[in-house]
């Protein structure tokens, strides 16, 4: 038999693979060393300007809430906190969000208001 060679141990007889421990012998002094995993973590976006954008044109008051929040993620990204910034900039998206849908309708009922309102000035000096 090439390789093999019967034992008896306590158990009865059977067969060592003689190859499979003269590698184990040979490579007892080999350190094996997995690859680390490097976590390349990105900065989320802040929406500063999607902020700035729903203040100026849209419900500033919730455009100003957005704006705060944003500022307060770009910050967070700054002292390297993201957990943080991810929650702020969030938070950010979602207020400016909403100003930008309730602005936007509002703005349009506001002007198709004013509209109706110089047109019937307007036919009444006739």
């Amino acid at each position: 038999m090439t390789g093999k060679k019967e034992m008896s141990n306590e158990y009865g007889g059977g067969y060592t693979n003689w190859a499979s421990q003269q590698q184990n012998q040979s490579m007892a002094g080999v350190q094996i060393t997995q690859p680390t995993v490097q976590h390349i973590t990105v900065a989320p976006p802040d929406y500063f300007l999607l902020a700035v954008f729903a203040t100026l044109c849209c419900v500033w008051p919730i455009g100003v809430v957005a704006l705060k929040s944003a500022r307060e993620a770009r910050t967070a990204v700054e002292n390297g906190d993201l957990v943080t910034a991810t929650v702020k900039a969030k938070e950010a998206k979602k207020w400016s969000l909403a100003s930008i849908v309730i602005g936007i309708p509002l703005v349009a009922a506001i002007a198709t208001a004013m509209y109706f309102v110089i047109k019937n000035n307007n036919d009444n000096h006739y």
